[in-house]
């Protein structure tokens, strides 16, 4: 949801020189600025009517600046709003005037203070008071439980044999969180390296994952969890791996197929496998001259075949990740 300089210059002008005027932006929260850890907020950001043009609204965290979320409004829906702003904070745009996303306050937003903006204008600030600090068993220390773990990728599309890079991320925490890596029902976090983060007495723990994957892992599921005490341990959400791979051919034919000299022989090779499905095209040439394509599809057919057609020939199916292994079927012709 990108605007062009030149649509924001214009709009800006337009609204110094009067010709679209807004007289406020009125940000609350529900149901309280004061707010246990972890605890879920609803920010509501309330426009004067007949807002100037374009109207977009930022969300954001003051003190280190951190965009939350920007909602565009349609016909009560939220129009070319990211990802994001839909899966982690639940935006909603119910009119042309009111706006409004859920957070889930974590640690590090003491006495951190949050704004709704337009191009135009911004709102008045909330600033949080955020109580959870609890003392973790058996030590003398005040520490936090890791309270979320991020996987950040939304989408992992990959063709076989690649490299899938992915990364988990924990909120503050004290002491500092360990994470593990799952693809299904196994455990892969050798294939994975950490690094944390500190703020004052708080870390966040971050986490690479690099890992191959083959044809088989096409379906499972791939997630991360986090945990820093006995009781605390959190999991992100999952994440479905999709992998491509190129055909897999081969044919019911008896082989040799076996035919009269002057019939018809018909040649079949079907796709056993192939993540596309689709699209996929056909090649058949004779194995002493595989530079000649013969035919372009699966069933290939010989009409008043003669002795010198016998021989092997090779079929092969192409999708976009790339071309089978060629299946292969002798034919032999008989006399009559």
């Amino acid at each position: 949801m990108l605007f062009r300089l030149d649509r924001l210059i214009y709009y800006a002008c337009l609204n110094w020189l009067g010709m679209a005027r807004s007289t406020g932006l009125n940000l609350t929260i529900t149901p309280s600025r004061n707010v246990e850890v972890n605890q879920s907020v609803t920010l509501h950001c309330e426009l004067d009517p007949n807002p100037p043009p374009p109207v977009v609204v930022i969300f954001s965290l003051q003190s280190p600046f951190t965009t939350l979320c920007v909602v565009e409004p349609w016909n009560g829906e939220c129009k070319n709003t990211p990802d994001p702003c839909r899966n982690l904070y639940n935006a909603s745009c119910p009119s042309d005037t009111r706006y409004s996303i859920q957070v889930k306050v974590p640690m590090d937003w003491n006495g951190a203070s949050v704004v709704c903006e337009t191009f135009f204008e911004r709102s008045n600030s909330i600033i949080f008071s955020v109580n959870g600090m609890l003392r973790i068993r058996n030590t003398s220390n005040f520490g936090l439980p890791v309270s979320s773990v991020n996987l950040t990728q939304t989408t992992i599309v990959v063709s076989a044999g690649q490299m899938i890079n992915l990364t988990c991320v924990t909120s503050y925490s004290n002491p500092a969180a360990t994470i593990s890596w799952h693809k299904s029902s196994e455990d892969i976090t050798p294939q994975s390296t950490s690094e944390t983060l500190t703020k004052g007495s708080l870390v966040r723990t971050i986490s690479s994952l690099r890992s191959i994957v083959v044809k088989e892992d096409n379906g499972k599921q791939i997630y991360c969890r986090a945990n820093n005490t006995m009781d605390a341990s959190i999991t992100s959400s999952m994440r479905t791996i999709i992998v491509l791979y190129k055909p897999e051919v081969s044919s019911s034919l008896s082989n040799p197929y076996r035919v009269i000299e002057g019939e018809t022989a018909t040649l079949l090779c079907t796709v056993t496998d192939a993540n596309p499905n689709t699209n996929i095209t056909w090649r058949w040439v004779k194995i002493n001259s595989t530079n000649d394509v013969l035919h372009t599809g699966r069933t290939y057919t010989i009409p008043n075949i003669k002795r010198d057609r016998s021989g092997s020939y090779i079929c092969r199916a192409s999708n976009k990740v790339g071309t089978s292994e060629g299946a292969v079927i002798d034919i032999d012709v008989l006399c009559m």
